[in-house]
């Protein structure tokens, strides 16, 4: 092929021409990159040499301290709750304990002496009558004396009453008191047990005997000849803590005494007897009004204290202590309780008419 050069045109072939013309460079772009089928592995390890690495030891250190502390400040919490828990049982028992405690012996000091309606004072005691702590067969002279008991010095001291089979050792330092009185409620001359003491009064006279002795009771009404005065079952307490801290009760019951277990955790029982000391003189009762050891009841009887129960009658009240420890602290509480006994005024004002009617 010719081609003319100085003609308007030239013939030159397109590639040449394209070379000829070179093209503006552009810049460069990084594509991204993308994993293959085949290259699961190194598209894998490609993948995470760009990203999160894991935790480091000092991460992972302070990521357990931190736990623990959490976990530890939890179990704490958790067991000051339960300790907390456990005093406030433990306070709460102390408190219910006493309370039960404080309940029954205020019920039952304050029954002591009371055999039915009797208006006159029980036979004068011998001078040699010495009362039993507990008595399966009481006589009017026991009945005279309601209110008995023991201050225990010894180690060793046994508490051994009729019928009772346990091996009750009374807790060193302690008293034992027995109060006696009458049931509250009736029962029928029919309905006796033979085996069991039973009372009958008529505000003058006492009658006390066996079951079995039926024909004993024989009293009439001094209001009415034509029926029968009110015949009561005998009944007899004996109080005491044992060497495990248990206080007990011994019951009369059909002829013997059974023992009943009222409160564990008991540590001490003190029983202080007030005695009517005050001579009475009915033509200035006024002077009869004087206060001993601080101590004076509404109805004018002065009292002195002591805590060696008397061999007579003339005790006309009672206070009792007794100390309850706490089993999770081991703190001791202590409950009193101070009562007068069953009517103790008119029993001692008929002793005073009764003597100046003789």
């Amino acid at each position: 092929m010719t081609c003319s050069v100085n003609g308007p045109t030239s013939d030159i072939n397109d590639s040449e021409k394209h070379r000829a013309q070179p093209q503006a460079i552009q810049p460069h772009k990084s594509q991204p990159y993308k994993c293959q089928p085949y290259k699961s592995q190194q598209c894998e390890n490609r993948q995470n040499s760009g990203g999160q690495q894991g935790f480091t030891l000092v991460e992972l250190m302070v990521a357990t301290v931190l736990s623990l502390w959490v976990v530890t400040a939890a179990t704490n919490m958790a067991i000051s709750a339960i300790n907390n828990q456990r005093q406030l049982d433990a306070a709460r028992e102390v408190d219910q304990t006493g309370a039960y405690l404080s309940q029954h012996l205020q019920r039952q000091l304050s029954m002591a002496g009371f055999f039915g309606p009797l208006d006159v004072v029980l036979p004068e005691l011998d001078e040699d009558f010495t009362p039993a702590v507990c008595t399966a067969s009481p006589g009017s002279d026991d009945l005279a004396v309601p209110v008995r008991g023991q201050k225990n010095d010894a180690d060793d001291f046994k508490l051994i009453c009729v019928g009772d089979s346990d091996d009750h050792t009374v807790l060193s330092g302690t008293h034992v008191l027995t109060l006696m009185r009458a049931s509250t409620e009736t029962i029928a001359s029919a309905s006796l047990d033979s085996d069991t003491y039973y009372i009958q009064s008529n505000h003058r006279k006492l009658e006390v005997d066996l079951g079995s002795n039926s024909s004993s009771f024989d009293l009439t009404n001094i209001n009415d000849s034509d029926s029968d005065s009110d015949i009561r079952e005998y009944v007899s307490y004996v109080y005491f803590v044992d060497r495990s801290n248990t206080f007990r009760r011994l019951r009369y019951k059909d002829g013997e005494f059974i023992s009943e277990p009222l409160a564990n955790n008991v540590t001490d029982f003190q029983v202080t007897y007030f005695i009517n000391d005050a001579s009475f003189d009915p033509a200035k009762p006024a002077e009869g009004n004087v206060t001993i050891n601080g101590r004076q009841m509404s109805n004018g009887l002065p009292m002195s204290s002591t805590d060696s129960p008397p061999n007579n009658d003339d005790v006309v009240a009672i206070k009792a202590v007794v100390s309850v420890e706490n089993t999770v602290d081991t703190t001791i509480k202590q409950f009193s309780v101070f009562s007068m006994l069953y009517n103790p005024s008119l029993r001692r004002l008929s002793e005073v008419l009764t003597d100046e009617l003789e």
